[in-house]
């Protein structure tokens, strides 16, 4: 990940820890796979994982390994020459970062319930730093009123005198309530609390002298955001603002290190402001940033550009001229493929690119801003060459009340575009979208023979001309026919097979694809939900359990787009696939992690029960120890093998076919493929 980003950035990549397959395969030469790559290869998490470049540029380190051996790598940046290594086990890492040339910092996860803190079991993020010279890893924040390294925030580090330091967010109590807490640790020393906020922070930033710059309070009841700086000695007030479910986000500091820069999120999308850190009113919006993932300098943390996801490519801005033109050079050297800054050093001469296209797959390179070599390092998927990877295009057509959408369409490696069968593959969230790029699971069931269509259906995020608002209330509604309407547009032109279409997806997906086989009748021949609601009233119910009262933002976040005020209102249940369970129209598989924090597995137990009770075709598959994100490279696989089964028996390629007839003899029925 890119040193010095936001850590929605750093939520943003979750599939999470690796894989080696054979250190030969990963930093030999680049060779080309001879057969069709297997459904295994996608399953398995990725071979080499957020290759993250040290302050200096010398060093490199990354996730590697597969799931019995996984592992954090360092090395030389110049040849590779191996310098560190970090046994992994069990852990679910969420990324790396380096303090300095010596020090590699480590964010893991766990769900467990932490003594000291009320609510259920919820998914944690634990500190840790790598001391490459002494060559042992070390738990940071142990000293603390938590007796768990707990942290509420991405580690920020400064060089202060002679020393590195860290800035860690963590927890400490005040009156019996616990709040959000400034802890510093000088490596290699212990914790020392330097600043405690109140009962109603949620963040606190430090500027690069470890001083504390500003902090937000939020009321989660009445909604107030307010914005406050520290300057002077004296903590004030210098923006307010009422924002029960769009709740603004300090996202560092602006342009320069005088001021803030704010993150707003509305119906038409994502917009940054800056304020004075001494005081002021907020700008204008700033144009050149709308809609991106701010790019940050990696030693002073201000803003410098900004990168912006467009249907079919990354789009980077940089303010200095000197940084467009460099980026510029960057795109001609990877014609047609989509490119990602990953990381770089301090200097931002030593670059880590993220490729993904026809040309290069899914792969790693870094570059010499210097010299303006890249050289390969890596594949990210071991056994998945360019050569596997299905066409992607862009689509747009439009919905029964003639909105117009963006989708994304994969066909099969070799396969001509004519009455194909169908995968209508629907993106969680709901206020999320695909990006382009290479995408595993539309790949691997692409692999398999189908073409995968990937709507950006109302309630999609990234996307402009009031995409996200028109979601608003459409749950299990306007958002659930947008997806039909995109297999009635591809049947039209005879794409795909209408007869032979199936819905497959995971969180709101997974809501989606039980609603195609419930809600809806005669669109899909079968469907798989990954992790999916399926009774809103009691997911409602459980989400004030766990968020302690009815009323906060996450729950205001669901009410909008199911359009209800009220965990109880009868009308959720017209949208409830498992209050429907007895119109369940085709084969229906479940699959669902047992520690999943964000839809509870009681979600497709209700379904799987309902289901059976109708006396409906049901089945579910339990991923134990598994997390909503599909974290493990073994229920991964184990997932996407269920899913390949399912779709065999219930909706057979005319090879698949062939094949079933060829075993028992009869012949098979006729259809185009």
């Amino acid at each position: 990940m890119n040193r010095g980003t936001t850590m929605r950035e750093k939520i943003a990549s979750r599939w999470r820890l690796a894989s080696t397959a054979g250190m030969i395969a990963i930093f030999g030469s680049m060779a080309m796979t001879a057969e069709a790559a297997p459904i295994e290869a996608y399953g398995r998490l990725p071979s080499v994982d957020d290759v993250t470049i040290s302050p200096g540029g010398t060093r490199i380190a990354f996730l590697v390994g597969d799931a019995s051996t996984r592992q954090i790598q360092v090395r030389k940046t110049e040849d590779l020459t191996q310098i560190g290594v970090i046994n992994l086990r069990e852990a679910k890492i969420i990324g790396l970062d380096w303090a300095d040339e010596s020090n590699l910092l480590l964010v893991s996860a766990k769900a467990a319930t932490v003594m000291g803190l009320e609510g259920p079991s919820r998914e944690w993020w634990l500190a840790y730093d790598y001391d490459l010279g002494a060559g042992k890893l070390h738990a940071l924040l142990t000293d603390t009123d938590i007796p768990m390294n707990v942290i509420q925030g991405w580690p920020q580090a400064r060089k202060i005198g002679n020393h590195t330091t860290l800035f860690l967010t963590g927890v400490s109590f005040l009156n019996n309530q616990s709040v959000l807490t400034m802890y510093r640790q000088v490596l290699p020393g212990s914790a020392e609390q330097v600043f405690q906020g109140e009962e109603k922070t949620s963040d606190l930033l430090i500027d690069t002298n470890g001083k504390t710059a500003a902090r937000v309070d939020y009321d989660e009841q009445s909604g107030q955001w307010s914005l406050l700086s520290h300057a002077n000695g004296n903590w004030h007030v210098i923006d307010r603002e009422t924002a029960p479910i769009d709740t603004p986000t300090l996202e560092g500091f602006g342009r320069t290190e005088d001021t803030l820069i704010v993150q707003e999120d509305g119906d038409d999308g994502t917009r940054y402001r800056e304020i004075p850190i001494a005081g002021g009113t907020l700008s204008p919006p700033i144009a050149a940033l709308d809609g991106a993932t701010l790019i940050k300098d990696p030693v002073k943390r201000t803003v410098i550009g900004g990168a912006v996801t467009d249907e079919m490519a990354e789009r980077y801005s940089f303010f200095d001229p000197k940084d467009q033109i460099l980026w510029e050079k960057v795109n001609r050297a990877f014609p047609g493929e989509t490119v990602r800054l990953a990381s770089w050093s301090d200097d931002r001469t030593k670059i880590i690119l993220q490729v993904e296209g026809s040309k290069n797959g899914a792969a790693y390179f870094r570059l010499d801003a210097r010299t303006g070599r890249a050289d390969w390092i890596a594949d990210e998927y071991a056994g998945i060459g360019p050569e596997d990877l299905g066409e992607v295009r862009v689509i747009h057509y439009n919905a029964a009340d003639g909105r117009e959408l963006p989708a994304y369409l994969t066909l099969p490696r070799g396969a001509v575009a004519k009455n194909l069968p169908l995968v209508v593959l629907p993106h969680g969230g709901p206020a999320a979208r695909d990006d382009p790029g290479f995408d595993w699971w539309a790949q691997a069931i692409a692999s398999l023979g189908y073409a995968v269509l990937q709507p950006q259906f109302r309630g999609s995020s990234g996307f402009e001309h009031g995409l996200l608002a028109a979601g608003y209330g459409e749950w299990g509604r306007k958002m659930q026919t947008d997806l039909s309407d995109g297999v009635h547009y591809l049947a039209s032109g005879g794409i795909v097979d209408p007869s032979r279409v199936c819905i497959v997806g995971a969180s709101y997906g997974g809501y989606a694809a039980m609603a195609g086989v419930t809600l809806q009748s005669g669109v899909y021949k079968c469907a798989v939900a990954v992790a999916g609601v399926s009774d809103l009233r009691q997911f409602l119910s459980s989400r004030i359990d766990s968020t302690g009262g009815a009323h906060n933002s996450t729950l205001r976040f669901w009410q909008r787009f199911m359009g209800t005020k009220s965990s109880s209102d009868p009308a959720l249940d017209a949208l409830s696939p498992a209050r429907h369970a007895d119109k369940l129209s085709a084969p229906l598989l479940l699959i669902h992690g047992t520690v999943d924090t964000i839809v509870p597995f009681e979600q497709s137990r209700i379904m799987f029960n309902a289901a059976k009770r109708a006396s409906k075709p049901v089945q579910l598959v339990t991923l134990s120890d598994e997390d909503h994100n599909l974290s493990r490279s073994a229920t991964r696989l184990q997932m996407l093998q269920a899913m390949a089964a399912f779709l065999r028996t219930n909706l057979p390629t005319i090879h698949q076919a062939a094949q079933t007839a060829d075993a028992s003899g009869s012949k098979p029925k006729a259809a185009a493929n």
